[in-house]
């Protein structure tokens, strides 16, 4: 099963792929709020990746669409559940979900031909909106 194709060109768009309510279907080894308290996300990073390590997920090449300008993304549940089968794009977004439904901000990245996700390990998704943030963003500082 795949979601409506996502057009490339709308890269803001790509957003609404990121589930965040996946992170319920991931069982961690880890107490996750405990592990914010003590801000170490990196250490909720690992745990989530670990996890997912288990589940055996492989690299897929992308499903076939004759439109070049657009493409086809598979539902989270489908790779967890189904085949486990996906592209880095899918996996990316996939990915993007687990960080943010567990409390983590992260950002997907496309490049020509490929997908990644980067996550910070300074801000969670509660500090998104935080003005410092925004200030930061301005002159360079951290607060």
């Amino acid at each position: 099963m795949a979601w409506p194709s996502w057009p490339k060109t709308d890269e803001k768009g790509l957003a609404r792929y990121v589930r965040p309510d996946i992170a319920g279907q991931l069982r961690l080894k880890v107490v996750r709020d405990d592990l914010l308290a003590r801000d170490e996300r990196q250490k909720l990073l690992e745990a989530i990746y670990a996890e997912l390590l288990k589940s055996d997920i492989r690299y897929a090449r992308e499903l076939f669409d004759p439109t070049l300008d657009v493409q086809l993304i598979r539902d989270p549940e489908v790779i967890l559940k189904g085949a486990g089968d996906g592209t880095c794009l899918d996996l990316a977004v996939f990915f993007a979900g687990l960080c943010l439904g567990n409390e983590l901000l992260p950002l997907v990245v496309v490049l020509d031909g490929h997908a990644l996700v980067a996550v910070s390990l300074v801000d969670g998704r509660r500090d998104a909106g935080n003005p410092r943030r925004r200030d930061a963003d301005r002159d360079g500082s951290l607060g």
